[in-house]
């Protein structure tokens, strides 16, 4: 595939209005980062389209449209896909779906980058449709891999051209009528051993409604709710405490926040929940917290909710002073799930008698007296470092607050022992503004080669090593850490390993674009390097909510790095090596 291939864009038209189709047509041509297309309209016959037509061949653009008729139905979608020109073919429909600027030079790159792949889908950011002037409209987020059969929809399908879908198999009879199930194509794709694949990045966003009046990143109970318990404890005396509301991380709360600070005061609980649900350096970031409380609270049990993905509740267990993991879903990132009570499962168990009895498990023990939920502490305060941000929401001062620290022990890898090895790792969490281009780390690599240095990898994703001849962490967590901990030094993007490194005092050259390790582990050894005269670079930091909701993957990322050239970042490692002795 040429660099700048043409991309077919099928816009499904169909009997929607003319300003509709306008406006749609209007976002890809203007808005997508890819500008080779073949676009093309595709509606039932009519006659309220001339005038559309006419602006259009008239417009100056850099792309081709064009408007084509045919049937209600599957016909309309396969006229498109069997007219199209380009190399790529993508689908657009003209209802609650956007696509970010990247959605097409995402796919672009995935293709040229993955070569056997015929087909892709997308992750899909989901929006409240019914509270589109919500700061926090977010509803969550579908990045499954692959996703149920019935979620997929028609305008995350693209595919190369030259595979052509069975769009018949999309209408599906269900509960006496017959539906479209765009995710269907795929079935058939799949059984023909097709391959497909899907990038990092989120690139769809889907309005949709939400799961109920209550919008979910809302505190689950008001804040002036405190809750007065008395029970058995288990040596059967009396107890009672209080359970006040969760403290939450989003800042568009911070007068709910005051409310509930208040009515704690100098309460001293014993028994505290924290939750942050993802990412790895996210989470390492709370470590020091967690310290703290303890130390404030007169040593609390406390309780880390975090996820089971990414690592997450893996690193917690080498937290000092956490008591109790609760593992959870991505999606719990913006549910105040610490105070809206513990899910209950059910299962069918069979009793000594041979009867059938349903068996309720609850999660965890709902007796918090204190609930802190630092989702978006960072994220939703500008120009604060990530620590900073937790340190506002549990109200600490961030200057009494130490670097990040990790009790897991080990000693050097046996393949390395008595040699100096660094860790490369450019995986930047799917953020193209996190990741620096792999040639320009190539050449970083080969002068620590050169120092005599042996390398190790550990990005998850293979496509991420660089080196043949390096050595590649087997996915195993613990040696991970090893690998990590026994380092003399840490190449790549601002990521998981950073933080992991950092937080063994492993000294740390980060090339940064989008997000700055100043901000994110400001405490560790860590030499920043950015693209000077670039007023893209730290944007991660700068802003979060947009007119339409929050925003985690921000716009223009991928032109963080420009005017950043190797030979400054070489210039920049020498230096650093030299300053660090190493």
């Amino acid at each position: 595939m040429e660099n700048n291939p043409m991309v077919s864009v099928v816009l499904l038209g169909e009997v929607s209005p003319p300003e509709q189709i306008n406006h749609f047509l209007t976002q890809i041509v203007d808005e997508q980062t890819h500008k080779n297309l073949d676009i093309l309209v595709v509606t039932t016959p009519r006659l309220d389209l001339e005038e559309i037509h006419n602006e259009w061949n008239e417009k100056e653009k850099e792309c081709t449209v064009r408007f084509l008729e045919a049937s209600a139905g599957v016909d309309l979608i396969s006229m498109g896909s069997d007219s199209a020109m380009g190399e790529i073919v993508f689908y657009k429909t003209c209802a609650g779906t956007v696509w970010y600027p990247r959605h097409i030079e995402v796919h672009v790159e995935e293709f040229r980058k993955n070569k056997k792949a015929k087909w892709s889908l997308s992750h899909i950011e989901k929006r409240d449709v019914d509270r589109p002037n919500d700061y926090l409209n977010l509803l969550g987020w579908r990045i499954d891999s692959p996703p149920e059969i019935p979620s997929i929809i028609v305008d995350e399908i693209c595919h190369r051209v030259e595979i052509k879908p069975k769009w018949d198999s999309i209408m599906v009879e269900q509960d006496g009528q017959v539906k479209m199930v765009p995710g269907m194509v795929l079935r058939s794709w799949t059984e023909d051993e097709i391959l497909g694949c899907t990038p990092d990045e989120i690139t769809v966003v889907q309005w949709d409604k939400g799961p109920s009046a209550d919008f979910i990143t809302q505190p689950a109970k008001p804040a002036d709710s405190a809750e007065e318990v008395t029970e058995k404890d288990k040596k059967g005396e009396t107890i009672q405490y209080t359970k006040f509301p969760t403290i939450v991380g989003n800042s568009q709360l911070n007068g709910y926040n005051e409310i509930v600070r208040k009515a704690i005061g100098d309460y001293q609980p014993k028994r505290i929940a924290i939750k942050r649900t993802i990412g790895l350096g996210d989470v390492i970031q709370v470590e020091p917290i967690v310290k703290k409380l303890k130390e404030k609270y007169n040593n609390p049990h406390i309780t880390f909710f975090t996820s089971k993905t990414r690592s997450c509740a893996n690193v917690v267990k080498y937290f000092d002073g956490v008591d109790a993991i609760v593992e959870l879903e991505e999606s719990a990132l913006l549910h105040d799930v610490i105070g809206s009570g513990p899910p209950k499962t059910e299962e069918i168990i069979e009793t000594e008698s041979g009867d059938l009895e349903i068996k309720e498990t609850i999660a965890w023990k709902d007796d918090f007296e204190l609930r802190f939920d630092l989702d978006l502490a960072y994220e939703s305060r500008t120009d604060v470092t990530f620590i900073g941000g937790y340190c506002d929401v549990v109200d600490l001062s961030e200057e009494e607050v130490n670097k990040p620290n990790l009790t897991f022990t080990s000693k050097c890898p046996d393949s390395l022992t008595g040699n100096k090895y660094a860790i490369l790792c450019n995986e930047g969490s799917g953020w193209a503004g996190k990741e620096w281009n792999n040639e320009g780390w190539k050449r970083m690599a080969k002068v620590v080669q050169k120092l005599g240095y042996t390398l190790v990898e550990t990005a998850q994703n293979k496509e991420y090593h660089l080196f043949e001849n390096s050595i590649k962490t087997d996915g195993s967590f613990d040696q991970f850490l090893q690998y990590c901990q026994h380092s003399s030094l840490y190449l790549g993007a601002d990521n998981g390993t950073m933080h992991v490194c950092g937080a063994f005092d492993v000294p740390c050259f980060v090339v940064a674009g989008a997000a700055l390790p100043s901000k994110t582990f400001p405490k560790a050894d860590i030499h920043e390097v950015t693209a000077p005269d670039n007023d893209l670079v730290g944007l991660k930091h700068r802003f979060f909510y947009r007119t339409d909701g929050p925003t985690f993957v921000p716009a223009g990322q991928e032109r963080c790095f420009e005017g950043l050239t190797v030979e400054h970042v070489e210039e920049e490692l020498n230096s650093f090596l030299k300053s660090r002795k190493l």
